[in-house]
C-alpha cells in the first residue's frame, strides 16, 4: 500500500513539475494523415485550454427547500369552467 502511495506521489510530482505544454496537450494521433494537420493546431489549442492544475470553484444551484415546493404544488391556482 505504501508503495502505491509513493508511486502516486511521484506521478503527481511529475505532473506538477512538467511544463504546461506537456500536461495540456492531447495524446498523439494514431492516424498518420492527421498527425501533420494537428501539429499546426496544437499551440492554438494549448493557449485556450485550461491547466489541469487550476482548481475551478463549482457554482451551487439555488433552489427553494423541498417543503416550500410541495406546499406550492398543493395550492389550487384557479378554476377552469368548461
Amino acid at each position: 500500500m505504501k508503495k502505491e502511495l509513493e508511486e502516486v506521489k511521484e506521478m503527481l510530482r511529475g505532473i506538477r513539475e512538467a511544463p504546461v505544454h506537456r500536461t495540456v496537450s492531447s495524446p498523439p494521433s494514431k492516424h498518420l494523415g492527421n498527425a501533420s494537420q494537428n501539429a499546426g493546431e496544437a499551440p492554438q489549442r494549448m493557449a485556450s485550454a485550461p491547466s489541469p492544475l487550476i482548481r475551478v470553484e463549482k457554482e451551487r444551484a439555488i433552489t427553494p427547500p423541498m417543503g416550500d415546493m410541495m406546499e406550492e404544488e398543493e395550492v389550487p391556482i384557479g378554476v377552469i369552467d368548461v
